[in-house]
């Protein structure tokens, strides 16, 4: 057979094999260099999970196999596509040999294979022109599909912790520690410090008066007679105030309130910017500001991806499981890429000697980026948690530094307590020198205010890690789940879409104090819950239950409010025996638990009814 007979019977013998809720598209007219297919996951409605890897086949008339048979050995493989396909940063790439007389076909993962990179790096120094790659015959294929999705999963692992090496991070390192001596150079760039400090809006932040301060830089964000650095001044404190407002804020969609503002107004900032004659500092800072936000938003997700996937471990949720883990594979490379272009952003910065604004864009970058960091510390990807934890401790300390040296004082603490947040609680003795570190540059602070508020956060966060670790507040619980749910595309305050009100009515029923509260002879067991609630951990997205203990009344209903309005009408609007909890009451998940227990045989007559 010609070569080109062997490679289109390989190619009808792999694609033969191929299951059929695998998407395979052609990269023969594609600029893909020696890559023949794309592979995509689809799910069984057809539609793409996000999933993807590329192959590379290669056939042969008859395999070579050493090591008793345990291996095959190919030889052959030009040495410059070996490097392009290692080059490979976002997506795996699979090398596929077919022998096409026996029509076997086995695989092997390329990227972070380290077999596959030393046969490289052996034939780059001899200056060989190919290579020779080996390839278990355990990998047979379709036998073993299961153990190559494995395998591109952990590919894409790698490429993520690769990628967070491979940024272009180490030149903003450099040019901060070149910062170290900034006395000198504090008194020249000073007087070129053009954000006026609103003395006036300070004194409100610090009285807590955080409304009123938020109407005052508001208007003079969107007053045109004000000079462009003004409104621009006014729009980082309008997104410091709001981030104030979350913090202390008792809404729980706080947060995401917060981040559609931060949005908005570096939206306004960025059209504030374009308009001509504004200096070039703030657009470059601008850009920060959109960038990080962006992070955080794209951090936001994975996060909630994360928490999705711990509820699906131990909800026997096989579909569900693979459609999250493909969907967390695919945003963090997409988060790492966003804070290498913010990494890049505050390159600039810095470059172009804007050194007054390091601080505030290195603390906002420091909170958007801790999603992420933490994230990955819980998923266990050390490396790439303290690549970016050993790159922030650096410049957060040349930002100090900054902050210090051009008399930026409220800066000092808000970057010392970033900073600070990067440390790992689980060690008391490192926590301990990091709080003493952290202290020392807020009491270094002559504004005695700025100090003495500095140091009482300070003593606030410090305590943090040395809390015993507590069982999330309901109020926190759908601050969570909401998250979740946006990270799987579902909007809970769309009233358009039958999934997202059932996730809503999923979220308002999860504390039935409102309804338990009216009588103690009330007790509530769950019913059937559909795909996006058993996704969620969200077991309150289905049917509900209501019964009185007391007189054995049942009824079901989806949505609780209305449940409780029939009950109530039906059961307990003449009843002698209401019997109200105290005023001091409220439901608790223990409370619950213990209740279960009495009355589960209320519980098991649900399935009767």
């Amino acid at each position: 057979m010609t070569p080109k007979e062997i490679n289109r019977a390989a190619g009808r013998i792999f694609t033969s094999y191929v299951p059929h809720d695998w998407a395979v598209r052609s990269q023969e007219d594609q600029e893909d260099y020696g890559i023949d297919y794309e592979i995509e996951l689809t799910t069984p409605g057809d539609q793409p999970t996000g999933l993807i890897f590329k192959v590379q086949q290669k056939g042969a008339e008859a395999l070579t196999l050493v090591d008793g048979g345990a291996v095959v050995s190919f030889s052959g493989l030009p040495v410059s596509r070996m490097r392009y396909y290692l080059s490979q940063v976002t997506i795996p790439v699979a090398l596929v040999l077919v022998d096409v007389t026996t029509k076997t076909t086995y695989w092997i993962v390329l990227q972070g294979n380290p077999n596959v990179e030393r046969a490289y790096k052996d034939a780059v120094t001899s200056g060989a022109t190919t290579l020779s790659v080996r390839v278990p015959t355990a990998n047979k294929f379709p036998a073993t599909v299961a153990k190559l999705l494995e395998a591109v999963a952990h590919c894409v692992d790698h490429l993520l912790v690769r990628g967070l090496q491979d940024t272009t991070s180490q030149r903003l390192v450099e040019a901060a520690e070149r910062l170290n001596g900034l006395s000198g150079l504090a008194g020249a760039i000073g007087t070129h410090h053009d954000l006026v400090r609103l003395v006036q809006i300070e004194q409100l932040i610090r009285q807590h008066k955080r409304q009123e301060a938020l109407k005052m830089v508001t208007d003079l964000l969107i007053s045109p007679s004000e000079s462009i650095p003004m409104r621009f001044a006014a729009g980082l404190d309008v997104i410091r105030i709001c981030g104030g407002l979350a913090a202390h804020g008792q809404a729980v969609d706080a947060i995401e309130n917060y981040m559609r503002d931060r949005w908005n107004v570096s939206q306004q900032l960025l059209r504030l910017v374009r308009l001509h004659g504004s200096p070039r500092h703030l657009r470059v800072y601008v850009m920060v500001m959109l960038r990080s936000a962006k992070l955080r938003m794209l951090a936001e997700k994975d996060f909630g991806l994360f928490m999705s996937s711990k509820v699906q471990a131990e909800s026997g949720e096989p579909f569900g499981r693979m459609m999250t883990e493909a969907a967390r594979r695919q945003t963090a490379i997409v988060v790492s890429r966003e804070f290498a272009k913010v990494q890049l952003a505050l390159i600039r910065l810095i470059a172009k000697r804007y050194l007054q604004l390091l601080p505030q864009a290195w603390a906002m970058l420091a909170m958007d980026v801790l999603p992420f960091v933490l994230r990955l510390r819980e998923d266990g990807l050390r490396d790439a948690d303290q690549h970016i934890v050993r790159w922030m401790e650096s410049v957060g300390r040349a930002a100090i530094h900054i902050a210090t040296a051009m008399k930026q004082w409220a800066d000092v603490p808000l970057c010392a307590l970033q900073w600070l947040s990067f440390g790992d609680g689980r060690d008391q003795t490192v926590w301990a020198d990091r709080v003493k570190s952290a202290r020392e540059f807020i009491e270094a602070i002559p504004d005695g205010e700025v100090k003495t508020q500095g140091l009482a956060d300070l003593e606030t966060f410090a305590a943090i890690p040395a809390l015993p670790t507590l069982a999330p507040t309901v109020e926190e619980e759908i601050a969570i789940i909401r998250q979740m749910a946006h990270s799987h595309g579902i909007d809970p305050d769309n009233p358009k879409n039958d999934v997202d009100r059932v996730v809503r009515i999923g979220l308002d029923d999860l504390n039935p104090d409102r309804v338990l509260r009216q009588c103690q002879h009330l007790f509530i067991s769950l019913g059937s819950c559909g795909i996006p609630g058993r996704m969620l951990g969200l077991p309150t997205a289905g049917s509900k239950y209501l019964h009185c203990t007391k007189h054995g009344h049942s009824m079901m209903a989806l949505r609780l409010d209305f449940l409780w309005q029939a009950f109530s009408s039906q059961c307990c609007k003449n009843c002698l025996d209401l019997l109200p909890h105290p005023q001091t009451w409220n439901w608790t998940r223990k409370w619950q638990q213990e209740q279960d227990a009495k009355w589960h045989r209320f519980a098991e007559r649900k399935n009767q009814m």
